[in-house]
Formats: C-alpha cells, structure tokens, sequence
C-alpha cells in the first residue's frame, strides 16, 4: 500500500522542529513523562506530547487527542498510521479521528464494483446501474450525505446487500490530517532525541579516552 501523500506535507511543516524531553510526578507520584515538538521561536505547529500510564496526550497547535498505549518505549516501532489510529480514544473528530474525501468515496464505490462484476459479471452490472439509477454517484458530497442515502428508501441494502452497514458507510473515510501530524510528529520526535542521545554518549566516550 503506498503512502497517503499528506504526509510530504506534515515533514515540510516539521522539518525545522526540535524535540525537548523532561519528566515529572503527578501528586500521585506517577511519573509524567513529556516530549515537546516545536519549531524554535514559535509555537505554529507545535505538539506537546504527555505520556501517563498507559496514555499518551497530543494537544497544542495541530488538536488534542488521547491515546491508549502500553508503553512508551515501543513507539518508536510503529510503522502503521493504521495501528497508530486504532489506539485512538478521543480526538476533536470522535475516536476515529477520520476526515470525509468525496474522492476516496468515489474511488472506493467504483473498486467495489469493479471487484462484483469480475466475480459476478450479470449481478455486478446489475448493482452498478440500480447505484446511478438512485443517484448514489451525487450523496458523496458529505458523510451525513451519504449516509443519508445509503439508508433513505433502502438504497444501502439494494446496492450493497444486507450488511451494508458493515463496509459502506465507511466509504469516504480518510485518516484526518491531524492524526497524521500527531504520528509522524511522534516518530520525529523520536528519532531525533534517539539521535541526540547517541551523539551525546558518542562525545563523552571520546572525553573519557
């Protein structure tokens, strides 16, 4: 699966950005671990990220969300946005923090098809002429659009069977921009303190030799 092209646009925003690292205790004396994510001398695009327990916290600039995690250290591993968003448990958006795209409506929708007419030819012909004979090509435009459609005089069931629910209402979902800033934010982060750190280690073994 190729990479969602935003995201050449979330490493130009953050390609000046520097990480910062400290930690506390909460009253509790549970350590809050923090790692802040900011281009020097603004605070335009800038992320702060607290880790509690098993939460991570992203807010600032680019939105807030709460993620459930299992640790810290196993961050760095991840290399799925897909993995990453499933942890999500609240965002400004809802807990799947996705966006509406009419275009990846319309490109789902015509995969669909094409997939029922190469195993069904007659059948996929036949749900494909009753979707534009009840304007379904017009009710992307919006999700409340298309879910409006998809269960206004039964369309959804007529065009797309009986468990329709389960796979075409998500048709239009992206992953929002904000949560591609908060990963990749993250893996920057990350990298770069990982970065720092070996570099440090390198100067004080040489000071020691």
């Amino acid at each position: 699966m190729s990479e969602d092209p935003r995201f050449k646009i979330v490493r130009n925003e953050f390609k000046n950005h520097v990480a910062t690292y400290s930690k506390c205790e909460d009253g509790a004396g549970a350590v809050i671990e923090r790692m802040h994510w900011q281009k020097p001398d603004t605070g335009i695009n800038s992320i702060t990220y607290l880790f509690h327990g098993h939460y991570l916290m992203a807010i600032g600039d680019l939105g807030d969300a709460v993620y459930r995690m299992h640790g810290r250290n196993h961050m760095v591993y991840f290399n799925s946005l897909s993995h990453f968003q499933e942890k999500c448990e609240a965002s400004e958006v809802g807990r799947e923090f996705n966006d509406w795209c009419s275009n990846a409506a319309e490109e789902q929708i015509e995969k669909y098809f094409v997939e029922a007419e190469k195993e069904l030819p007659e059948e996929g012909s036949k749900i494909r002429t009753e979707f534009n004979d009840r304007m379904g090509g017009y009710a992307t435009e919006s999700r409340e659009g298309w879910a409006t459609w998809l269960y206004d005089s039964d369309n959804g069931e007529v065009v797309f069977g009986d468990d329709f629910w389960e796979f075409a209402y998500q048709f239009g979902d992206i992953p929002h921009i904000r949560l591609l800033y908060h990963y990749e934010g993250l893996r920057m982060a990350f990298l770069q303190l990982a970065e720092k750190e070996k570099a440090n280690e390198h100067v004080a073994k040489k000071q020691i030799r």
